[in-house]
């Protein structure tokens, strides 16, 4: 799947273009982390032992803290909001300016499922709850937190998209399997599917794939050594690159 940005954003349903005279809504950004030290394991293991628990942990945060940030400074976005079981998690979203949401479901180490596949749905599930308890139509934008080149442009482009469509859209990584944003506007809601194969799973669950009308930077998420090569060559956020500049032996290297 091709990961060019469109100079058009085509109606999410396949229509033609038109135009939207409602008004703007409000978004809420969702971003689920897992305890940093625990993160990140693929991205460890396909550097073998260049890579330490150490590094691995300050890699996963920056990568948090750049979509924070890009997310903070979307336009349309009224609130972010990080959830997780970590207290680190916690001072670094509430010291950004982000809402911080204690995930209900301990954390464990030992079990995949706990922060992959249905353990993170229900992570999600338990934001997008406490999030419409007193708005249940307010918009919200599920984000990951390793998508460490995200602009802020892009999040409103997809904002624009699935506002324009009022429909569920989501955007898939770079390999056209996993998922990075999951747009559901107005009290739209959906299944959700993030784990292995989500997006064919949020494809088949309603949302609409628009991964082409946005820019590649909304689609890299970082797992492996190779993936943050991509992330760095493109343009990662401020944390992202310096946490990498004291990590000579990534592959990649410090940014230029």
């Amino acid at each position: 799947m091709s990961i060019r940005a469109s100079l058009r954003y085509p109606n999410c349903r396949g229509d033609t273009m038109r135009d939207v005279t409602s008004p703007p809504q409000r978004w809420t950004v969702v971003i689920p982390m897992k305890p940093p030290a625990h993160a990140k394991s693929r991205l460890r293991q396909s550097v073998g032992e260049k890579l330490a628990t150490a590094d691995t942990t300050t890699l996963a945060t920056a990568f948090l803290q750049d979509v924070v940030a890009a997310s903070l400074s979307a336009v349309g976005v009224d609130r972010v909001l990080v959830i997780s079981p970590d207290s680190t998690v916690e001072r670094i979203a509430v010291e950004m300016g982000a809402d911080f949401l204690a995930e209900a479901t301990p954390f464990d180490r030992n079990s995949a499922a706990t922060h992959g596949g249905s353990g993170l749905n229900h992570a999600l599930s338990q934001a997008i709850d406490e999030i419409r308890a007193d708005r249940s139509l307010v918009p919200i934008l599920i984000v990951t937190g390793d998508v460490a080149a995200l602009r802020s442009e892009s999040l409103s482009t997809v904002i624009e998209i699935a506002q324009r469509d009022d429909a569920a859209c989501f955007v898939a990584d770079q390999g056209g399997e996993g998922t990075t944003i999951l747009a559901l506007p107005h009290g739209t809601s959906i299944g959700l599917r993030f784990g292995i194969g989500s997006a064919a799973a949020h494809r088949a669950a309603g949302a609409v794939d628009i991964s082409d009308d946005v820019e590649p930077d909304a689609r890299i998420d970082i797992d492996t050594s190779h993936d943050l090569a991509v992330a760095l060559a493109y343009g990662v956020g401020t944390h992202t690159a310096e946490a990498v500049a004291t990590l000579a032996h990534v592959e990649g290297g410090p940014p230029a």
